[in-house]
Parts: C-alpha cells; structure tokens; sequence
C-alpha cells in the first residue's frame, strides 16, 4: 500500500511540474563560441527558439563518467588525490541527441568516440553523472571516417532510441531502460529515390524525428527530407523543406508542442525556422536577435501526432482507481510478468488490459474469478518497450476496479 501511494504521487507531481512549464522539454547541442565546438548540452524552449538552462558547459560543469554496465566510475588514473577522467562527455563534438521523456534520460553519441552515452535528467546531484556503453560499441566501424560517424537520433514511437550514421549504412535501436541493450539492424534501403538518403551530397547530416506510425523522418543537413520504415528500413525520399536559405545547413530537428518541426544550423547565426509538415514550408522564428546554433535538437514529440497541443503522455489523463481487494505486482516490472491478486470479489468474469502511453490497448484478457482468494499472472510480450503503461482491471459490467500505472523495465 505504502508503495503504491509513493509511486501515484510520484507520477502527479511529474505531471504538475510538466504542465506548469512548457508541455514538453527539448533540448539542443550548443558551440562554446556560438559557431564551433558542439561541446554543450542546453535545455531550450523550442516554441521561441531561446535557451533556457545549461545541462552540460564543458567550461564550466563539474562531472563524473560511469560505466553503464558496471556503475563503476570510469578513471584513467590520479593525478595527487584527484582522479582523471576518461574523456569528457561530449569530447570530439556531438551531433546526435535523443530525449526519452518516462525514462527521464537524455542520450547522445560523441561523433568519434564508438559508445552511447546518456544524462539521468532525475539525478540532481552536485555533479553531472554521465553513463558511457562502453561493452557494447555502436557500430562495427571506424568512426575517424566521416562516413560512418552517428549525427541522427531520436527517440521512436515503440520506446525505442535509433541512430542513423551520415551514409545511412547503419540503423542504430537501443532500449532505454536500466540494461540499454544495442543492435544494428543493418543498412537503409533507398526505395530508387532519385535523391538518396545515402548520398553525401543530399542524404547525409542533418538530425531525424520519428512518427506515430513507426517511420523515422531524417532531415539532412541540405534540407532534404526522407521517410525511412523502421520495420522494412526502406527510404523514400518525400520533399525538399522549402524557403530555407541555401547557406543555412539543417542540422538539427525536433518536434514542438504545436506539431511543427523546428530545425536549427549549427553554421548559420539566423534563428531557428518552423516547418509546416503537411507542406514542408518553412518560415524563420523570431526570437529576439538571440544567437542559438545548435548541431542537434531533441524533443519527447512526433511528427502526425492527433493529439494537439500534448501536455504530458496522454496516460497521464487516466485516474487511477484503487480497489484494496485487488493489487497487480510486481512495480516496476522487471521479468514481463506481472500478478493480480483478487480478493472477496463477485465471482464472474473479468477482464484484465494493458495500455500504452498514448493510450492503444496492447492486449486483453478475460479471466473467471471463482475463489475467495485467486491470483492470475499475466506475460507482457519480450518486445514491449520499456515506460509507463496502464493496467486495467473491468468487472462483467465494465466497471473499472483498478486502474494502476505500471514501470515497465
């Protein structure tokens, strides 16, 4: 009981905390001197184009690199009492950031160094923990080679992080959670686009975004635009973004609150440009004269997404409703398995579901309780992404007794 109370409260004040600020965070890499150096990490408001709070300066924020695997701190030695750090944490620049809104983690991958690495935005401590794979390397290649170096990521609609390197020869999935696991899942196909997401002259650069429907949309650095299938990574190139001036390279892309795809120049000094995705025009946003060049921009939103104006996960709506007779554990979900224990209830039937995020009903299951004290136990599909999901539990009226959010791991 003492357990479920903590982790309802916890989602509120998440839930108030979001809402009383813009609707979704978004975040960009930033140069040291407004151009060059994609060395920072800042959070920033996307529907006026302006910085909001530093997460990393290289400057100036006190850090530590971790071991993802191990936990252990990452050290190459001492120098007196103070240790040395491997790397910095954005060293040899960074042009690839994905943001995943329920873990709470913003993950990137230095252009030259072979690992994932990521920030656990939750983590307020005085030092900047910063969580490095380093047994499990990106791609099997050389990262030297601008070919083969990640500057596309985001976060997709199954939960998953995907990397995308210059010449689209490798598509990068990795899995948020507390053990990130890595796959290659191989080359994008062009789908005999006369401009090719693979060619340097056209297809390489830019950052991507992902789609309600499982489509991963890259933008690159030359504006043009290609949807690639997750499932098939077939590439079909879709439109030029139109308006945008030629010297002005699209590095960076993100989803806002409204729809719209924000892109941003890591060598232009002009603002920020709003991008109309039913028509792909674009018109420049006024932000003040404020400078803010950005190699790479991230948000927790997606392209064709029908719920407008989002303020947090649509599971957020749903009340939860308690029922003392009937508990689901465990929570977090560690093994894709999870048990409901009913007690003293009408003996009939019940149906038990599990919803996604955004409110889609991933499967149902009709049960007959006969005895004073049942439990039933439920396998969550191995593919499940991990995040907030909701388990719902209906009598033979359709009467909701339980609506409990649940952490899948």
């Amino acid at each position: 009981m003492r357990t479920r109370i903590l982790f309802a409260a916890l989602v509120l004040c998440l839930s108030q905390t979001l809402s009383a600020q813009q609707k979704s965070r978004a975040f960009a890499i930033t140069g040291i001197n407004r151009i060059r150096n994609w060395e920072n990490i800042t959070e920033v408001n996307l529907g006026k184009a302006l910085a909001i709070q530093s997460i990393y300066n290289k400057a100036k924020t006190p850090f530590a690199l971790f071991s993802a695997e191990t936990k252990k701190r990452i050290n190459t030695g001492k120098n007196g009492n103070a240790l040395i750090v491997k790397s910095d944490p954005t060293t040899t620049m960074v042009a690839a950031v994905a943001y995943d809104e329920q873990q709470g983690k913003l993950f990137f991958a230095p252009m030259r160094i072979n690992e994932l690495r990521w920030i656990d935005l939750n983590d307020k401590g005085p030092i900047l923990k910063v969580y490095s794979a380093t047994e499990t390397k990106l791609i099997n290649a050389d990262l030297n080679k601008v070919s083969n170096q990640i500057t596309r990521m985001c976060l997709g609609i199954d939960g998953y992080g995907y990397a995308m390197t210059n010449d689209a020869l490798h598509l990068i999935r990795f899995s948020t959670g507390n053990k990130v696991v890595i796959t290659d899942l191989g080359s994008v196909i062009d789908a005999g686009n006369k401009n090719t997401i693979s060619g340097s002259c056209g297809g390489w650069g830019g950052d991507m975004v992902a789609d309600t429907k499982g489509n991963l949309y890259v933008i690159s650095s030359n504006h043009y635009v290609f949807r690639v299938n997750i499932e098939t990574r077939v590439s079909t190139f879709v439109a030029r973004i139109n308006d945008i001036p030629e010297n002005y390279t699209t590095n960076g892309a993100a989803v806002d609150d409204e729809g719209y795809l924000i892109v941003a120049s890591a060598n232009s000094t002009e603002p920020f440009y709003r991008v109309n995705p039913q028509n792909w025009a674009a018109t420049p946003m006024d932000n003040g004269g404020n400078i803010l060049t950005a190699s790479d921009l991230a948000s927790s939103n997606f392209l064709y997404d029908t719920r407008i104006k989002k303020a947090v996960s649509a599971i957020d709506n749903f009340r939860e409703v308690y029922d003392e007779k009937i508990t689901a554990y465990p929570n977090p979900v560690l093994q894709k398995n999870v048990k409901v224990n009913f007690e003293d209830q009408p003996k009939g039937s019940y149906s038990v579901q599990l919803m996604d995020k955004v409110g889609r009903i991933l499967f149902t299951k009709q049960i007959i309780i006969n005895n004073n004290k049942q439990m039933e136990s439920f396998n969550i599909e191995q593919n499940t992404a991990q995040g907030l999901y909701l388990l719902r539990v209906m009598n033979s009226n359709k009467k909701v007794i339980l609506a409990k959010k649940l952490l899948i791991q």
